[in-house]
């Protein structure tokens, strides 16, 4: 009975760790170019340049993130709050998963393109601006983290598949 409490307690706690992760990556998506608006009206055409094109990573980000919150919620409807994870919510956890994996690794390889570019730039000609790589390495964070918890809840829901396959069997 303790260890399939404890089980139960990190799935509860890991899918509200995922609802707030994925939550804070929709956040972070809304405001990612705030920091380079200046690049926007006070830089070099190049600068401008690259401030358009940075839309692309803008929405990868966003839709990414977007994707992530919408499977996130549908734990709850799946009750992975409230009870042991069934064979539809392993199914749903295992989609998020996979899902998220391939959308992080194209942020991350977007990302990391578009800070290549941005640390090439010099940033001289511009007054009062401080060059800072931290929106593309929030990027990293916030979707590590989000595939981090979404391993854990698929580890807990082969688990439950594992016990309940073990029981049925008695």
């Amino acid at each position: 009975m303790g260890e399939a409490s404890t089980i139960y307690k990190i799935q509860k706690i890991s899918s509200i760790a995922l609802i707030v992760t994925a939550i804070a990556a929709f956040i972070y998506s809304l405001g990612f170019m705030t920091g380079f608006y200046q690049l926007f009206y006070d830089g070099t055409s190049e600068m401008y340049d690259f401030y358009k094109k940075m839309q692309i990573l803008n929405n990868i980000i966003f839709d990414a993130s977007l994707y992530l919150l919408i499977l996130s919620l549908l734990q709850l409807p799946f009750d992975l709050l409230k009870k042991e994870m069934s064979i539809r919510g392993f199914i749903l956890v295992a989609v998020t998963t996979a899902i998220t994996i391939s959308n992080a690794l194209v942020v991350f390889g977007t990302s990391n393109y578009f800070q290549n570019m941005y640390q090439g730039f010099d940033f001289s000609s511009l007054s009062n601006y401080k060059p800072s790589v931290l929106p593309f390495t929030l990027a990293y964070i916030i979707f590590s983290i989000a595939i981090a918890i979404l391993v854990i809840l698929t580890v807990i829901g082969l688990l439950s598949i594992m016990k309940s396959i073990k029981a049925r069997r008695r």
